[in-house]
Formats: structure tokens, C-alpha cells, sequence
């Protein structure tokens, strides 16, 4: 699904994202939310480089993001999702998304 959040770099590694060399770590905050959850990208993704310079552009280490999540089969982690895809670098789309992607 897609969700308009707040990103941020992070390093709650844990259960299947444990491994900090395959993954990088988002914490992940919806407007208005006290709670946060972890995203969760692989750290050689076109996505993970997109969402890095993103976040090295704002100054802050925080952006708002459109970012497609998904919650993998048999997932062990409570707050963790898995980072499919960044949709928009913003909170609204600069350009259509493609159908189907």
C-alpha cells in the first residue's frame, strides 16, 4: 500500500532486517503520529539511493515521502515494514504514477 510519511535515517536493526550491511533503516511517522514504525530497504537499491539524497538535500535528515510499503509473509518484526518502492520524493506526486507499478 501507499502511505504518505515522514522519513528519517535510523538504526533499529532487528529480526529479519538484523543485517546492517543489506539493509537500511527508516523511521517512518505519519502526520499527527506519536508512534513510528521501521522501513526497511535494500542498501543497493536504486530506492535506497533515492531516499539518501532526498533526505541529504532537506538539511534536516527528515522528509515527507510517498513510499509504497509492504508487510512480508511470516514477518517477525512488530514495527518493521519492508520499503517497496520511494513513489515521490514530496507528499503529492510531481509527475502520474504509472498504472500497475
Amino acid at each position: 500500500m501507499d502511505f504518505r510519511v515522514y522519513v528519517q535515517q535510523d538504526s533499529f536493526f532487528s529480526h529479519e532486517f538484523s543485517d546492517s550491511k543489506r539493509w537500511l533503516c527508516f523511521r517512518l511517522t505519519a502526520l499527527g503520529a506519536e508512534e513510528s514504525m521501521f522501513g526497511y530497504v535494500a542498501s543497493d537499491s536504486a530506492d535506497a539511493r533515492g531516499i539518501l539524497e532526498t533526505l541529504s538535500a532537506t538539511g534536516s535528515g527528515r522528509a515527507g515521502m510517498l513510499l509504497r510499503l509492504c508487510i512480508p509473509e511470516r514477518l517477525q518484526s512488530r514495527q518493521g515494514v519492508m520499503i517497496e518502492k520511494m513513489l515521490s520524493p514530496r507528499w503529492i506526486y510531481l509527475h502520474p504514477p504509472d498504472e500497475g507499478s
